[in-house]
């Protein structure tokens, strides 16, 4: 994912490694090794700041193995100069071990390279977890804000504090009162102590940045409110300047907006957000909300700092909620004491110990949980299916006139699905829910007409009143199969042909043991999943002629094997992952859209992955070819799905996005040799001398078995223009590698927002 180049090569030799991993999709580190032998530390900055400007993504400062045997180690103070001048992250390496690693993180370093410490332990392992502990770990930072007018009073507090503070603000009101003088006298007294100055800037934010450097201020305060023109010509100036930026939201309600804000401002470069009661709230009485803290430190990867008459009592609840700074000012100022009002807040804080920043997965292992989960259940699933049942399916299948499908949300979406499969049988399959009234009027008064409920608990009100209504009328004459996890529900009855496909209900949301399935793969996920697998599988069975039980476990479990297959092509594409859940979450703080485009069985999969990415607020998705559509904006994420690669219209989805909305689209394509696989790989798709689509494409390559023909088509002559071979569910395995895939992302999303089950929004009408 990253390829590492010696700076020591030179300028050219590193602008040619950026031109050809950019070309690649690559990302470039230059290693700085040996260059403090030849060059003081004024040059190297100078030189890593024109290496940043060509487009690398990390440089690494370095101590070689030979250097580290004559006992150097690397400055963290060098390292802290150069982390506050550059503005992309820097690497540190060179005799790294536990200790070492907490010192660089702490100056400012983003990534760690650990070599003879973990390599050369006895035991590897554990060298690795307590490195990893050590710079996942921080103390609380407590911050005392000097809101007093007058600059001897602050100094004075300012002494009297010292030994229990990290960092001085200078308020606003003080800065107010007394202009650059506060910064200027604390940086004198305390050269090594961090000053913050609280400036609330609203306008002129890179003149106010260059003051706040002048006077000696590490960290500058913007105000949340403030034009993001304004916030981002801060930022600039300040990474220049060496400076670090805090932005103060300004507001704590309504919540889903502040945490929209709170990602912006992050996603601009801000250092720190500040949720902040102001002093005027706290007159009325409110107070810092520990939910709202939460809720905030889950969706930011920043450092969230937490101020509003906080002491003693209420600063402990906020840090153990996840803030890492804590801002105290009258607690402290006001009281008789402020040194031991300090004091008492400090120890407070600590007794909470070190803070562990939350190690956040990587889409790829939470991609890799999802599908070991769904891979064991669907192996258990094939081999507790009641094989006498399974067999009568199969006759009743061949035999049968007219089938109806019935199922509500994901089930019935499922049975879209299946239903595309199923009329390769040459029966009429239709899928319906409450309301819909594509039913032929004289079904259920002839032999071969089929109900096919599907739901998991067997308790969803309108199967219960399908299933009631057509066992009524259609007695003796209607075949019922339900399919569901709760063989005893209301909607079922002992005359029907019930199959048990076991999954989750509503019921084990309660049981602790299933939280964590639940996070990986969200209620009603097995029990579709499963389904539309053992549907597939059915049908597999009675296209080749093979009406045994045998079949469809032997289908089942090669379906699990080619899921087990994919995993190791999740990890080749982990960064392009990362990439995909970002462009998705983008769209929450954007206030934007996911617009999904694909055709058939794939459309049917984006519909299941609409169904789960509505379930979280502030995600909206969009079905390109569904009834309810609109025009594609320039601030959405489009996913375009064709499994071969062929389609001719998702290429022109490809150059809409490109050359008329200014997007990177996102393309799932089967893997092999395809026009998209053509596109993703060299940036453009010619056929017969004539650019079809040209740009840059966020390509996803899915596993699995795809039917192509070899070219470029419409959906219309793919779906009408039979091929010489029949096509059945094991010549596309990609598209239930696809729909798992699919819901590794979505479990990715609920993993960066802290979501669990009970988060999710559930319809209730159903």
């Amino acid at each position: 994912d990253v390829a590492c180049v010696v700076a020591a090569a030179g300028l050219n030799e590193i602008r040619k490694g950026v031109k050809l991993a950019k070309q690649r999709h690559r990302q470039v580190m230059v290693d700085l090794i040996g260059m403090r032998h030849h060059f003081d530390e004024a040059h190297i900055l100078k030189m890593s700041k024109k290496i940043a400007e060509m487009g690398v993504n990390y440089i690494c400062y370095h101590i070689p193995i030979d250097d580290q045997v004559k006992g150097e180690r690397l400055p963290p103070e060098s390292v802290k100069r150069m982390a506050s001048s550059l503005n992309i992250p820097v690497a540190t390496a060179g005799g790294i071990n536990m200790n070492s690693a907490a010192n660089m993180v702490k100056a400012g370093a983003r990534i760690i390279i650990v070599g003879g410490a973990i390599t050369k332990a006895n035991n590897p392992r554990e060298a690795t977890r307590h490195i990893k502990k050590a710079i996942t770990s921080t103390h609380p930072i407590l911050q005392i804000a000097l809101d007093v007018p007058d600059l001897d009073e602050a100094l004075k507090i300012a002494r009297e504090t010292a030994p229990y503070v990290d960092w001085f603000e200078v308020g606003s009101i003080l800065a107010t009162n007394t202009g650059i003088k506060a910064v200027e006298n604390l940086r004198e007294l305390y050269p090594d102590k961090v000053i913050v100055e609280d400036l609330k800037v609203v306008d002129f934010g890179a003149q106010e940045v260059e003051l706040a450097a002048k006077a000696g201020s590490n960290i500058i305060v913007l105000w949340g409110a403030a034009p993001n023109s304004t916030i981002l010509r801060a930022i600039k100036r300040a990474k220049e300047l060496g400076l670090k930026v805090m932005v103060d939201l300004g507001q704590d309600e309504p919540l889903e907006r502040v945490k929209v804000r709170a990602k912006e401002l992050e996603a601009m470069g801000v250092d720190y957000v500040v949720y902040l009661i102001p002093k005027d709230e706290q007159a009325l009485g409110k107070r810092v909300s520990p939910p709202t803290v939460l809720a905030l430190s889950k969706v930011l990867e920043i450092p969230l700092v937490v101020a509003g008459g906080l002491d003693a009592q209420s600063g402990p609840k906020a840090i153990k909620a996840g803030a890492k700074i804590l801002i105290a000012g009258e607690a402290i100022y006001k009281a008789k004491d402020p040194g031991k009002a300090a004091r008492d807040i400090r120890k407070a804080i600590d007794k909470i110990g070190i803070i562990h920043l939350p190690t956040r997965l990587s889409a790829s292992e939470i991609i890799k949980e999802t599908l070991d989960i769904l891979v064991r259940h669907i192996r258990m699933v094939a081999n507790t299916l009641d094989d006498r049942r399974i067999e009568q399916f199969l006759k009743v299948l061949t035999s049968a006139r007219r089938v109806i499908i019935a199922g509500v949300g994901r089930s019935r979406i499922v049975g879209r699905f299946a239903k595309n499969w199923l009329n390769k049988l040459g029966m009429d399959v239709r899928v319906i829910e409450m309301g819909d009234e594509d039913v032929p009027p004289d079904f259920s008064y002839k032999l071969g007409d089929i109900l096919i409920p599907i739901s998991a608990s067997g308790k969803t009100p309108s199967i219960v009143d399908y299933s009631t209504t057509l066992r009524v009328k259609g007695e003796g004459v209607v075949m019922l199969v339900p399919i569901t996890a709760r063989p005893h529900g209301p909607a079922w009855n002992r005359k029907d042909l019930t199959l048990t496909v076991p999954g989750r209900t509503k019921e084990d949301w309660i049981k602790e043991k299933e939280e964590r399935i639940g996070q990986r793969a969200p209620l009603g996920t097995l029990s579709e999943f499963a389904t539309l697998v053992f549907l597939l599988s059915a049908t597999q069975a009675v296209l080749e002629g093979k009406l045994g039980f045998a079949r469809v476990n032997k289908v089942m479990l090669k379906i699990a094997e080619e899921l087990e297959k994919a995993i190791p092509h999740i990890y080749t594409q982990k960064g392009t992952l990362e990439e995909v859940v970002d462009a998705i979450l983008d769209t929450k703080w954007k206030a934007s859209r996911v617009v999904l485009d694909g055709f058939g069985r794939v459309e049917r999969i984006n519909c299941m992955f609409a169904a789960r990415l509505i379930q979280v607020y502030g995600l909206n998705p969009m079905m390109l070819r569904g009834d309810i559509n609109a025009k594609i904006r320039s601030l959405d994420t489009v996913i375009i799905s064709s499994l071969s690669g062929e389609i001719a219209q998702t290429f022109k989805t490809v150059t809409h996005c490109i050359k008329e909305k200014g997007l990177t689209p996102i393309y799932f394509t089967g893997l092999g040799d395809s026009p998209a696989g053509q596109l993703i790989r060299k940036g453009r798709i010619v056929d017969k001398d004539q650019v079809i689509a040209e740009g840059k494409v966020l390509g996803v390559f899915i596993p699995g078995t795809v039917a192509r023909r070899g070219r470029i088509v419409s959906f219309s002559e793919r779906q009408f223009v039979e091929t010489k071979k029949k096509i059945t569910p094991l010549d596309n395995t990609a598209e239930v590698v696809l729909l798992a895939i699919f819901e590794g992302i979505f479990a990715c999303i609920m993993n960066r927002l802290g979501l669990k089950e009970r988060n999710l929004e559930h319809a209730e009408l159903e």
